[in-house]
């Protein structure tokens, strides 16, 4: 409404998940179902990332998933 029809907003997120699917398709690499593991890398404070990411995601992180990695 305040842009205009003229305007399209896209979801950068879904259209990036959407083109990764497509591409994993493709190479014929898609797991769909398949149980899969998270791993974080930060190259700032571990235990701070660790306490951050749990909020965000609004699951527990565990240390183990976050990596400390030096740029």
């Amino acid at each position: 409404a305040v842009v205009g029809a003229s305007v399209r907003i896209v979801d950068s997120a879904a259209t990036t998940a959407a083109h990764v699917e497509e591409e994993l398709t493709r190479l014929g690499i898609l797991r769909m179902g398949a149980a899969g593991r998270s791993r974080f890398l930060t190259t700032d404070n571990k235990d701070r990332f660790v306490r951050t990411g749990s909020l965000f995601l609004g699951s527990p992180l565990r240390n183990s998933d976050v990596e400390l990695v030096d740029l």
